[in-house]
């Protein structure tokens, strides 16, 4: 009798499981959204997603590389349904960013690097205000603009070429997570090489070649142009050299002014 007792006390909670379950997909099935309802319902589940990501940056594993840092910012960025667009904006000064609503393939990267306080907008524009004729060999400009010539692909590789950052194109299995790619598409592309790797055995890219942030297997399909890779030094060095600081609390905004 004891038995059966400790038996029928110990399947309750089972029961209550599956009965709740149960009541889950009855209701499930007995809701019959509208288009408007199910997109709703979509982006909370998304923006759910989205806010556990963004605050597991909070409590990175502190032994990660730089570029693994780096890499797992931008993946992070493909969450943020960001719509293409180039367009001027008046960002501000260091740190601007015109927001997540909107970016091109160079915010992927100038905003996964700001994770470890390296901010290409400050840095490019204070080595164009000593070296503007260098930067003009890639990209012709008559004056300095610092709300986008850091979002100019090719002022992003004439800054990292002086620097030394450049590499030989690596074999596809040889990159690692960080590097920063260049292909001659259009007027020149570029994202970052993730942490995750494809089936092929190889490491992904991050880039926004127009519908957002998004991870591919790129390297193996495109052959890159140039690529930059920052060693510890190159890391400890920019980041003395910038006024600009991370905040997990200014990051991910939309919208801004």
């Amino acid at each position: 009798m004891k038995n059966l007792i400790s038996i029928l006390i110990l399947s309750l909670p089972l029961c209550m499981v599956a009965c709740s379950k149960d009541k889950l997909a009855e209701d499930l099935m007995s809701w019959y959204p509208t288009e408007e309802e199910w997109d709703d319902h979509i982006n909370v589940i998304v923006e759910e997603a989205n806010k556990s990501k963004i605050e597991s940056l909070i409590n990175i594993d502190s032994t990660n590389t730089f570029g693994q840092l780096v890499a797992t910012h931008a993946d992070v960025q493909t969450l943020q349904n960001t719509v293409y667009d180039g367009s001027w904006v008046n960002i501000g000064y260091p740190g601007g960013d015109p927001g997540y609503q909107q970016g091109v393939c160079t915010d992927v990267v100038i905003r996964a690097y700001r994770f470890i306080n390296i901010d290409f907008q400050e840095l490019i524009h204070e080595d164009m205000k000593i070296a503007h004729i260098e930067y003009n060999k890639r990209y012709l400009t008559k004056k300095l603009d610092n709300n986008i010539d850091h979002r100019r692909t090719q002022n992003i590789q004439t800054y990292l070429t002086r620097i030394g950052a450049k590499i030989s194109v690596p074999k596809v299995n040889d990159y690692k997570p960080g590097d920063i790619v260049f292909w001659d598409i259009a007027a020149g592309h570029t994202g970052i090489v993730s942490d995750k790797k494809s089936s092929h055995g190889g490491y992904m890219v991050i880039h926004n070649i127009g519908g957002g942030a998004e991870i591919e297997d790129l390297l193996y399909t495109w052959t890159p142009m140039e690529v930059y890779r920052l060693n510890d030094d190159h890391v400890n060095k920019l980041q003395e050299n910038c006024t600009f600081e991370y905040s997990y609390h200014e990051d991910f905004k939309r919208y801004v002014k």
